[in-house]
C-alpha cells in the first residue's frame, strides 16, 4: 500500500495539469459555445493527463487485484478496456461521478460513456488516441470540452485510488482542486459537504 507522501505526489502531478487547463481560461471562455474550441495547448494537456490516467489506472487495478500484471512493463497492455475489466467491476458507480465546473457552473461526468457491455470508451479517450496517432488528420479533437472532460477524469481517478488505498469513503488531498467542485472530499475540512464517494458508502 502507498503512504500518504506517495499519494499526494499523484495528486500534486493532477493539480499541475489542472494549474495549466486554469490558465487557457485567461484566453478561451468556458462556456458551451466554446466546447469545439482547439488549440495547441489544450492537445499538450489532454496528451499529458490522459498518460497521467494511463499511470493511475495501473496503480488503481494493482491495488484491487494484486494479482494482476499492470505493474510488469513485459506483460501490462495499457489499454483502457483491460483496465475497465478490473476498475468497472470494482467501482461500476464510477461512471456516475460528477463535478461541477466552477468556472462555467456547467456539470461534467467524464466516465459516462464507460461500459463493459457492450464495451464502449469515454469519447474523449477516443479523441486523445486520434491526437496521438493522427494530430495532422484530427487537430479538432484537441479542443475545450475534451481537455476538461479528460482532466476531471484524471480528478475522478485520483480520488478513487485515495479513497481505496486509505479504505475510506472521502478523498482527502492537502490541496483542494480549484477548478472543479464536487461533493466526495472529508468531512473534517471545513465548508465540504459530508457526502459519501460513489462505490464507497458505508466503508468508513
Amino acid at each position: 500500500m502507498l503512504t500518504f507522501n506517495q499519494l499526494d505526489h499523484y495528486w500534486n502531478y493532477y493539480l499541475s495539469v489542472e494549474g495549466n487547463l486554469i490558465k487557457t481560461i485567461d484566453y478561451v471562455e468556458v462556456c458551451p459555445q466554446n466546447d469545439a474550441a482547439h488549440s495547441i495547448e489544450y492537445a499538450k494537456i489532454i496528451m499529458l493527463t490522459c498518460s497521467e490516467i494511463d499511470v493511475i489506472c495501473r496503480l488503481l487495478c494493482k491495488a484491487i487485484d494484486p494479482s494482476s500484471d499492470f505493474d510488469d512493463p513485459k506483460t501490462r497492455t495499457g489499454k483502457i478496456n483491460k483496465y475497465a475489466e478490473i476498475i468497472l467491476l470494482k467501482f461500476p458507480k464510477i461512471t456516475e461521478f460528477e463535478f461541477c465546473n466552477s468556472r462555467s457552473g456547467h456539470n461534467i461526468t467524464p466516465f459516462k460513456d464507460w461500459k463493459l457491455t457492450p464495451y464502449t470508451s469515454p469519447a474523449w479517450w477516443l479523441d486523445y488516441q486520434k491526437i496521438k496517432h493522427y494530430r495532422h488528420d484530427s487537430y479538432e479533437c484537441a479542443n475545450q470540452i475534451n481537455a476538461f472532460s479528460s482532466v476531471a477524469g484524471l480528478m475522478a481517478l485520483n480520488l478513487y485510488f485515495h479513497c481505496f488505498t486509505n479504505d475510506k469513503d472521502y478523498a482527502d488531498p492537502q490541496t483542494p482542486s480549484s477548478l472543479f467542485r464536487f461533493n466526495a472530499l472529508s468531512p473534517y475540512l471545513a465548508a465540504r459537504t459530508v457526502m459519501e464517494l460513489p462505490d464507497f458508502k458505508g466503508v468508513s
